[in-house]
């Protein structure tokens, strides 16, 4: 084979997996997974006046005698994964629709909207957290929500809530 021949073969697989590799950065890799679609909707506390959605991304703080004020208030995708493999972690979506906790005044509780892949399962949680395992399990991952929702500057610049409930 002439030199000329060998050079063209060789500038032609150079530039053959140039071209392969410009394809697979614009197609960024995509290897067949679909991304999951998981939000939720949190409501917690007296009334259920404490609302994390990821929906529309915003957070209400109850301010008990001041009312109550939303701010956007953002989870990262990372904590929205971690939030869902706690979820899975304790078969949160084997939960009844209606769970009765330990009964407390004020009214309280937990309402919890889950919508994934387009599908939607909610939890309606009447009143108090008791010391099941179940429970334990429930309190564990509304704990590390309230944990996140916590250290978002969004959340530490709202007011202090003023007064308490009877």
């Amino acid at each position: 084979m002439p030199k000329a021949a060998g050079k063209r073969t060789i500038m032609s697989l150079v530039l053959a997996l140039i071209v392969m590799l410009l394809m697979l950065l614009i197609t960024g890799c995509n290897t067949g997974e679909a991304k999951r679609e998981f939000d939720f909707i949190l409501s917690y506390g007296v009334l259920n006046k404490n609302i994390i959605n990821t929906t529309n991304n915003s957070f209400t703080k109850d301010l008990v005698l001041d009312g109550v004020v939303t701010t956007e208030l953002i989870l990262t995708e990372e904590e929205k994964q971690e939030i869902y493999v706690k979820m899975k972690d304790i078969n949160l979506f084997q939960y009844p629709e209606e769970v009765e906790g330990m009964n407390i005044l004020p009214q309280s509780g937990f309402k919890f909207e889950i919508y994934m892949d387009g599908e939607s399962k909610t939890i309606n949680w009447k009143g108090a957290i008791s010391e099941s395992e179940r429970d334990k399990e429930f309190r564990s991952l509304i704990e590390m929500i309230k944990e996140k929702i916590a250290a978002k500057e969004a959340y530490k610049s709202l007011p202090e809530a003023h007064g308490y409930y009877e």
